[in-house]
């Protein structure tokens, strides 16, 4: 479970504060699949970063799986972060010089997984984001749409709880970007993944447990 009490986050400009997030109260519970809507510059982007302990809040609470995340030193959060979550991002991030099973390999590899156990691994998260046997393929190769497939088997490579996407569809047509949040809307429910989703497109509160407007 996820759980903001309170949260504030403050930036200071020109020597001058901005809050960008202020009495935020936010509880997540496993499973479920939570947007994070509204428009742009309203926070939507800091608050999943704090969720996904990449940054901190200014003051307030909060509790990731019961854990303070406020008192945890740099490398804890690091540990937490890489066990915890699997992050999607607008601009997919995908090494260029790496194929599709290499790109999706790399999160296995950080964590020490065997080898073969990897290609195994990698088979079946690609059968799953529709892309089998495409594992030699290099991103340059791929249309947006199946870039952004490869970046989803790519965070969900070491089965995190909990997916964390930024703006996933805000670089995809209308098609494909239907294509990929029906795919993370199956992936919610037949794996049980818990998915929080940043997004100011209103077509897509339709797939949501539960939207939260900023």
């Amino acid at each position: 479970m996820i759980e903001l009490r309170n949260a504030y986050k403050t930036y200071n400009t020109n020597g001058n504060d901005k809050n960008v997030l202020e009495n935020v109260n936010l509880r997540v519970e496993r499973g479920e699949f939570i947007i994070l809507f509204g428009r742009s510059g309203c926070g939507k982007t800091t608050l999943l970063n704090i969720i996904g302990l990449i940054d901190n809040l200014t003051s307030g609470e909060y509790l990731v799986e019961g854990i303070n995340a406020e008192i945890l030193s740099r490398k804890e959060a690091a540990k937490y972060r890489n066990a915890l979550f699997g992050y999607i991002f607008q601009s997919f991030y995908l090494l260029p010089d790496l194929s599709a099973g290499e790109n999706i390999q790399l999160p296995m590899r950080y964590k020490g997984m065997p080898r073969d156990e990897q290609k195994e691994r990698t088979k079946i998260l690609l059968e799953q984001v529709g892309m089998a046997g495409r594992d030699k393929e290099f991103p340059n190769r791929m249309s947006g749409g199946e870039q952004q497939r490869i970046a989803i088997a790519r965070a969900l490579a070491n089965k995190p709880p909990y997916l964390l996407a930024d703006e996933p569809t805000g670089n995809l047509d209308t098609t494909n970007r239907d294509h990929i949040v029906h795919l993370l809307s199956q992936i919610n429910k037949e794996q049980g993944s818990t998915i929080v989703m940043v997004t100011h497109d209103r077509e897509l509160l339709k797939y949501a447990d539960r939207v939260v407007e900023m």
